[in-house]
């Protein structure tokens, strides 16, 4: 049932069962590569809501199951703090992209990789060794685990591979937005 409140509905977990069944068949049905944005423009969320909607998403595409797909939050508006407050609690991560702020890491976001997303995403494309010089790390090891620990979580995509002269490869990556 959805609570009316200062002349907007108000999304709760009630109104999301079928919300969810859509948003996890659209992801399994979409090609690899494909990024999916959610709109909440608006749209007031409960957490609980958000909860029910967005984290079993969440979870099947940083757990794997749905390899090189990428879901961005738009326009969260007034859910923000709600969203905010679910990702949070589930130490899930997710981007929001918004008109006013551009993209942004949102939710169980350690400093690290808050400094890596937004060194990501200011750039149209970034390596290992672009972070590692870009940011004063200590080895590229360091930079490495960084921008492979953005792709794990959802928020930056493999867009290249190349090799690099002595041996070995080096990958390219661009941030979730």
């Amino acid at each position: 049932m959805r609570e009316h409140t200062r002349g907007r509905s108000l999304f709760t977990r009630a109104d999301t069962e079928t919300a969810e069944l859509a948003l996890l068949e659209r992801l399994e049905r979409e090609p690899p590569g494909t990024l999916l944005t959610v709109d909440f423009s608006g749209v007031r969320i409960s957490s609980e809501a958000a909860r029910q909607l967005l984290r079993r998403a969440i979870l099947r595409i940083t757990g794997g199951e749905l390899t090189e797909r990428f879901l961005v939050l738009g326009d969260l508006g007034e859910s923000r703090y709600n969203v905010e407050v679910m990702l949070a609690g589930e130490s899930l991560v997710a981007v929001e992209r918004s008109k006013d702020e551009g993209a942004k890491a949102r939710g169980a976001v350690d400093p690290a990789v808050r400094t890596t997303y937004d060194y990501l995403a200011s750039k149209p494309t970034a390596t290992a060794s672009m972070v590692l010089n870009d940011l004063g790390l200590s080895a590229i090891a360091a930079a490495t685990n960084r921008l492979s620990n953005l792709a794990k979580l959802g928020l930056a995509r493999r867009v290249e591979q190349r090799p690099v002269s002595g041996g070995g490869r080096e990958y390219v990556y661009a941030a979730v937005q």
